[in-house]
């Protein structure tokens, strides 16, 4: 991974997020299942406490504004499938890709925190 300032690596954080929580809530519409709705529900809850949590970061490590958003993203081809017709078992697939992707993400980074 690249060096990525603390600024860097909450906006895709951020951004990340966002993406995860918009394709639940896309795949929400998609679904007839009702325990799939209540698990996509509850996995849409869990992007916007993740979201709250990075914006507390920013705002007590960086700045008391409006984490400023990116383009840069953990998992692109996320915000990819969410502009296209993606059928529900490939809109899964990526989501949990994705979210595989953010655990390393996030890993990396505890890491090279740890070693500055």
């Amino acid at each position: 991974m690249s060096e990525l300032t603390v600024q860097q690596a909450l906006a895709i954080s951020m951004q990340s997020e966002k993406d995860a929580e918009r394709v639940y809530r896309k795949l929400h519409k998609m679904v007839n299942n009702f325990v799939l709705k209540d698990k996509l529900n509850f996995l849409m809850k869990e992007e916007k406490k993740h979201q709250k949590i990075i914006q507390k970061l920013y705002e007590k490590i960086v700045d008391k504004g409006e984490l400023k958003p990116v383009d840069q993203t953990i998992y692109p081809s996320l915000s990819l499938a969410l502009n296209e017709s993606t059928p529900v078992p490939d809109l899964i697939e990526l989501a949990m890709n994705a979210e595989k992707a953010a655990e390393e993400f996030y890993d990396q980074l505890s890491e090279e925190t740890e070693e500055r």
